[in-house]
């Protein structure tokens, strides 16, 4: 489930009142921080997996909070310790090719939402991040990472049999260069936090990412108009955005294709039932 804390003036608005109706699916809190900066906390035990629904609402909250124009910073955060997100939720790989669409498209989705976030966002990485856990770190403007050593961040899915969707890869090439993302890639390379930083995956590294996060946002960040700060994001980033919704459907069909491929369904329950094994044997 996804916890969201918002600041709020005291009184009720529609964004309140909004990720109150959503609380039926997932529990959802909302409390007061610092006026213009949401805090938006996942809790999916044990490792923040990103399954449809969880997908489905955090977007759900990204675009609620969207909404609000007193809302101009966004710090996406984990309340699991050691864990910012695992990534995809691989059951939801083997399941039926109906659910599969529907599965892909909600991730699609999170991806535009945060991406494509009006606000800036700051990634308070308190833990590891591989995969798609990389992809909400890559997606926000700014990224904080522990510095605890075991804190591990990047695309390893080709451990897994699979290939990142060439927006992922292409976010990576965006984020530490063509050549370095090519050998992190097929290699699959998770980055200890300080190698992270050397070749530009995160920005910075803090005992307390939160706490870091927090002064980036009210010392720095917020004294830069906002209108400059959301031209600025805009400019950056609306040419990957519209090439993304122009190949939207041809990246779902090209998902569903190679992922239901039976080599490719081999693979991905063979590593379900090791994680089984590992479970059962605890």
């Amino acid at each position: 489930m996804i916890r969201s804390a918002l600041s709020y003036p005291s009184k009720k608005n529609l964004v309140l009142q909004c990720l109150r109706r959503m609380s039926s699916l997932v529990s959802t809190s909302v409390s007061e921080v610092h006026p213009g900066v949401a805090h938006v906390t996942m809790h999916s035990p044990p490792v923040n997996s990103l399954s449809l629904s969880f997908c489905q609402e955090l977007s759900q909250n990204l675009q609620v909070i969207h909404k609000d124009k007193s809302i101009d910073i966004i710090l996406l955060q984990s309340d699991i310790p050691g864990i910012f997100s695992a990534g995809l939720d691989i059951k939801e790989f083997t399941q039926p090719k109906e659910r599969l669409m529907e599965f892909w498209t909600a991730f699609q989705q999170l991806y535009i939402d945060l991406y494509g976030a009006s606000q800036t966002t700051i990634a308070c990485m308190e833990g590891s991040a591989p995969a798609a856990g990389c992809m909400l770190a890559l997606s926000c403007d700014y990224r904080v990472m522990t510095s605890n050593t075991k804190a591990k961040i990047g695309l390893n899915e080709s451990l897994l049999g699979i290939a990142a969707p060439p927006w992922l890869a292409q976010q990576m090439m965006d984020t530490v260069g063509s050549r370095v993302a090519e050998l992190s890639l097929w290699r699959g390379t998770l980055y200890a936090p300080e190698q992270a930083l050397a070749i530009g995956l995160v920005d910075e590294l803090h005992e307390n990412p939160r706490e870091r996060a927090l002064e980036l946002a009210v010392a720095e960040f917020q004294k830069i108009p906002r209108q400059a700060r959301a031209a600025s994001k805009t400019l950056t980033r609306q040419k990957r955005l519209k090439h993304f919704h122009q190949e939207r459907q041809a990246d779902l069909e090209h998902f569903v294709n190679f992922i239901t491929q039976d080599a490719v369904q081999t693979q991905l329950r063979g590593y379900l039932q090791q994680l089984a094994a590992k479970k059962n044997k605890k």
